[in-house]
């Protein structure tokens, strides 16, 4: 088993609201604020919202909690997503720790975990699966690659912090080719972002690109605009595919 940060950083503190905002399905918390409640409250919340999620009184139909394996009937894992070549993402299996070996059973080799869990840590050297850390915090989102800054503004400090977090980004990208992955964070949420960055800026991945979630759009746009040659180099990113990211990312972003 083994245990790795794939890139942190320091962020200042941020306040957060004691107010549980949704935005469509309630299934989608906003920035995960659910995650810094204390576990009574949010496991009431959470039982409110879907049912007993700890039990077996989950409603088969509910979207967003999907069956990890057909021939088990009353496994669900919130914001599940089946991303292929053995790999999957989802909330944390701190809340539903039986299924590790389900998860190892269907080809599960390593955890990447985006809010650093220490009993995730636990249950990782518990069943043998290696253990990546990648902080992925609610002020992720402000780090400078992802500000509308044009790079003749940025200062040498924020050049150096953008190419910081573009290596940082290129070593997750490394994990996640190897597939046989499953990635968490506390419900889920942020998996879709995070896999966004790893599917769009990364020319090997050989499955579906992953589009990010409708408040992360722009950042991803910006940080598009943001790359230097350098930052390209570092990701493997040529004329060809850069012309094709464009393209794409223009389908739910502004990068002209």
């Amino acid at each position: 088993m083994k245990i790795t940060c794939v890139s942190s950083y320091n962020y200042p503190k941020v306040n957060i609201s004691h107010k549980v905002n949704f935005k469509g399905h309630p299934n989608w918390f906003e920035d995960d604020e659910l995650s810094y409640w204390g576990d009574d409250v949010r496991h009431s919340m959470r039982n409110k919202i879907y049912g007993d999620v700890f039990g077996t009184n989950i409603k088969k139909e509910t979207t967003n909690e999907t069956k990890l394996a057909e021939k088990l009937d009353d496994v669900y894992i919130l914001n599940f997503h089946n991303i292929g070549n053995s790999s999957y993402s989802g909330e944390s299996l701190v809340h539903n720790p039986e299924y590790f070996d389900l998860l190892k059973k269907s080809g599960v080799k390593r955890v990447i975990d985006l809010v650093d869990k220490p009993e995730l840590r636990d249950l990782c050297e518990k069943y043998n699966i290696d253990y990546y850390f990648y902080d992925m915090n609610l002020d992720y989102g402000k780090l400078p690659i992802f500000s509308n800054m044009s790079n003749s503004e940025c200062t040498n400090l924020v050049k150096k912090e953008n190419t910081q977090f573009i290596k940082g980004l290129k070593k997750l990208i490394d994990v996640v080719n190897q597939g046989n992955f499953y990635m968490s964070c506390e419900y889920g949420y942020r998996t879709m972002n995070c896999l966004s960055l790893v599917t769009l800026f990364n020319p090997n991945w050989n499955g579906a690109k992953i589009d990010p979630t409708k408040e992360f759009t722009q950042r991803i746009g910006n940080m598009f605009k943001n790359l230097t040659d350098e930052h390209k180099q570092i990701l493997g990113l040529n004329e060809e595919y850069c012309a094709f990211l464009k393209k794409y990312i223009s389908k739910f972003a502004q990068i002209a």
